[in-house]
């Protein structure tokens, strides 16, 4: 009986070309869904600004109340009343895309007779005085103060018509007759439940509304900022899967039309794989355009948005989406651990390309979104390619792990090596400690010596010095004296043994 085979069958030719194919329709999905995040970053900008300065006016609004925390609700909720009007009307200016502002006089100019001031840029357009009392006399009776003639006279909303009703009843009643006529018709003139300014208005704070705000004033401040980012996020997550779900329905219907045109497929089977192609792209797109949106939220309250920029958001959350499939199909056991960290790491490495060359591509092509956009696009494609060639990421496809085992060898060689150097050198030292001063004290001076009667032609003299050098190394040579060396070089007999 044969014993089965231990070693393992190589991989198909079919096998290569579906994983090849998974591996292009991965990116390919990956691409729409960073196509779809910058799409809804464009098309929420206006809300993305509203959200901003919600979180901005809001913070106005709990420091206001905090520090007069002392105050008894019933008269700090005129002061909020001021607050809640300025944040509502700016987040309905900046939804509508517009230069309007409003800002409370608190904080710049405490001192100043309007409360609010509405700008368009830098030009005041119009000044507001804000009054919350419990009696609508005492309202109709302080706003008509001279100091605030020709401005707007902002009330709460539900007691805006019994103002209102109070002021009709005295001028039907004292007409012009009244010394106080011009000044209250100023005020039903100007009199508004709103800030309101070129068409923007702030749909107007009951009393109610600003009494908790000042009992509740981080309640009032979550309140507001969780309705601003709820709509910037849903707005961004229906941009986000119009686009993705578009753009994998038009990849997979040009696809499958080839499929179906060759005959690899039947019109149904089209039909469904497209289907399915577009709602997984509007799942995706949807999914990662709204938690690029929560990311540039979060990022901008750490003061991060700069280092983020307006692609990282979005290059981010596609790699969180990406490493969530991937962790799934590592837990249901479709791919082992060295996939799945080679997945992980790809995702995570075309993520930072994508936000750190969109930033480049925003500084290089001034154009907002536009140079953003191909410079996160170049990015991504560069980051994939390098991938897919092995020079970057981790797994058995980096051709740099692949000579890892050669390099290590190479450096086991080059310690040895050097240790051997050490050793030699080591040595050197020894030899020089042990011969060096015998040397410099006996032979350096029969060297200096013999060289100086070279030069100086006293050869008799310089005989005698290489004689007492081969005394001092232990062999006598033939000769002592000039004469015994001219005869000794004369018999051919003799031989200088040395």
């Amino acid at each position: 009986m044969t014993a089965p085979s231990s070693r393992s069958t190589p991989p198909s030719s079919d096998w290569r070309a579906a994983m090849a194919e998974n591996k292009r329709r991965q990116l390919g999905d990956e691409f729409s869904g960073l196509l779809a995040a910058i799409s809804a970053t464009e098309a929420v900008r206006p809300l993305a600004e509203a959200t901003l300065g919600v979180f901005r006016d809001s913070e106005q609004l709990r420091r206001i109340i905090e520090t007069n925390a002392r105050v008894d609700p019933s008269i700090l909720q005129g002061r909020a009343l001021e607050f809640l009007e300025v944040l509502k009307f700016n987040r309905a200016a900046a939804e509508a895309g517009t230069s309007l502002h409003a800002a409370a006089t608190h904080f710049s100019d405490p001192h100043a007779a309007a409360d609010v001031l509405i700008q368009n840029g830098e030009d005041v357009i119009k000044e507001v005085q804000a009054k919350s009392y419990g009696r609508a006399a005492d309202a109709a009776r302080t706003l008509a103060e001279e100091k605030y003639q020709g401005m707007d006279r902002l009330v709460p909303k539900d007691r805006f018509d019994e103002i209102r009703e109070l002021l009709d009843r005295y001028q039907q009643r004292f007409g012009l007759e009244s010394p106080r006529d011009e000044a209250l018709g100023d005020v039903a003139d100007h009199l508004t439940d709103e800030l309101h300014a070129n068409g923007i208005g702030s749909g107007g704070t009951t009393r109610e509304q600003a009494e908790f705000a000042t009992r509740h004033p981080q309640a009032a401040a979550l309140q507001f900022r969780g309705a601003a980012v709820l709509k910037e996020v849903g707005q961004a997550g229906l941009v986000g899967a119009a686009v993705g779900g578009g753009l994998q329905g038009a990849f997979s219907a040009i696809h499958q039309g080839m499929r179906l045109s060759q005959g690899e497929a039947t019109a149904t089977e089209v039909i469904v794989i497209t289907i399915q192609a577009t709602a997984s792209g509007a799942t995706r797109g949807g999914s990662v355009a709204a938690g690029s949106r929560l990311i540039a939220i979060a990022a901008n309250e750490v003061g991060l948005s700069r280092v983020l920029g307006e692609i990282g958001p979005g290059a981010i959350a596609n790699a969180l989406f990406e490493a969530g499939l991937s962790t799934h199909r590592f837990a249901r056991g479709e791919i082992d651990h060295g996939t799945y960290r080679e997945e992980l790491g790809g995702a995570a490495l075309r993520a930072t390309a994508s936000t750190y060359c969109g930033m480049a591509g925003q500084l290089l092509i001034p154009v907002p979104v536009v140079g953003a956009a191909v410079g996160a696009i170049s990015g991504y494609v560069a980051a994939a390619v390098l991938l897919e060639s092995g020079v970057l990421g981790l797994g058995s496809n980096n051709i740099v792990a692949v000579a890892e085992e050669r390099q290590a060898a190479i450096e086991r060689e080059c310690a040895a090596a050097i240790l051997e150097m050490q050793r030699c050198q080591q040595e050197l030292m020894d030899l020089e400690e042990a011969y060096g001063e015998g040397f410099r004290n006996t032979f350096s001076p029969l060297l200096d010596e013999l060289k100086q009667h070279q030069q100086t032609g006293m050869h008799r003299n310089s005989l005698e010095r290489l004689v007492r050098i081969g005394e001092t190394l232990g062999h006598a040579l033939p000769w002592s004296d000039l004469e015994e060396f001219d005869a000794f070089m004369l018999d051919d007999e003799l031989e200088l043994v040395l």
